[in-house]
């Protein structure tokens, strides 16, 4: 249930209410299910289906999907031979969307043609949580495929996408509800290798991921900027720097090491022990000993003569 949940508030109450509808169904016997509770919320599920079902139709898109409607007509409106990767957080939210841009009428032209054709492509089975989907290398490669030759011009994918396939230039990249990395942020937005390419993030606004978002748009922009003073640099002054920068370091470390050592400031010949209640003395430093890095022995055997033994 909190799956669909999370689906219903990412994407739309029909594909939540599949997703909910998949998951139960190794409960299609009411009698496998373990408590009477879960039987006749089973049970129950069963007769309201069709009420649900109606229920979703209504209340069909979240606030994310107008959004990504809205950016695919804007952008394939004026640039119809467009090609543009959408990457989705989960490989059930890469089919759903995909499933959700082909269903779309205002994606077809008015002779009923799509005008923007979609496909998914995800990871193997097995790679996360969710066993139902998967692909494999081959299935990648035919959609790639399609995707290069136009018989698709619109792809979601899940991270598989971010690198290690030879993936076609395109000149949109959308991330619906996909935040990681500063890296992954890279990564994705060089996927649109065209020239005027667009990049966009669809996110909740307030939320911990937009913030996340605007930490790595930060990050990305520290490290444009070394980039270009870099450039700036002649290679005489960079091996400079660097092996300054390398010198400084193993300074540090070194520092930290005699640290430690410093703090070991008497040796046990040094040391005394005396009673926290009494003062009275008890032992010397070099008298002790640790057995097995957690018992501490006293080798002086005239310390029974110091110490008053109780029976707790």
């Amino acid at each position: 249930y909190s799956s669909a949940l999370a689906i219903y508030k990412d994407l739309a109450a029909p594909q939540a209410l599949d997703n909910l509808v998949e998951s139960l169904h190794q409960y299609d016997d009411p009698e496998s299910l373990v408590t009477k509770h879960s039987q006749r919320l089973m049970k129950k599920h069963s007769r309201i289906q069709a009420s649900l079902r109606q229920l979703a139709i209504e209340n069909s898109e979240s606030e994310h999907l107008q959004k990504l409607e809205e950016l695919l007509l804007l952008h394939f409106t004026y640039k119809p031979n467009s090609k543009a990767i959408i990457f989705a957080q989960t490989k059930y939210h890469a089919v759903c969307l995909s499933k959700w841009i082909g269903n779309t009428f205002k994606f077809h032209n008015f002779a009923g043609q799509p005008m923007i054709r979609a496909d998914y492509c995800i990871g193997h089975r097995g790679e996360d949580n969710d066993d139902r989907f998967g692909m494999t290398g081959r299935q990648q490669t035919n959609a790639l495929e399609k995707f290069r030759n136009y018989k698709l011009n619109v792809l979601v994918a899940t991270s598989v996408l971010e690198e290690g396939l030879d993936v076609p230039e395109c000149n949109l990249i959308i991330r619906f509800l996909y935040v990681k990395d500063e890296i992954s942020r890279k990564q994705t937005g060089g996927r649109g290798r065209s020239k005027g390419s667009k990049h966009y993030a669809v996110l909740e606004g307030g939320s911990k991921a937009e913030q996340r978002e605007k930490l790595n748009q930060f990050k990305d922009q520290l490290v444009e900027s070394a980039l270009e003073l870099m450039r700036n640099k002649s290679v005489e002054e960079l091996d400079f720097e660097i092996k300054t920068r390398q010198r400084q370091i193993l300074r540090a470390v070194e520092e930290e090491r005699l640290r430690k050592l410093n703090q070991k400031k008497y040796t046990p010949e040094q040391v005394t022990l005396y009673c926290r209640g009494c003062g009275a003395f008890v032992c010397k430093g070099q008298d002790l000993r640790v057995i097995e890095n957690s018992h501490h022995a006293v080798l002086d055997r005239s310390i029974w003569k110091r110490v008053v033994v109780k029976i707790h």
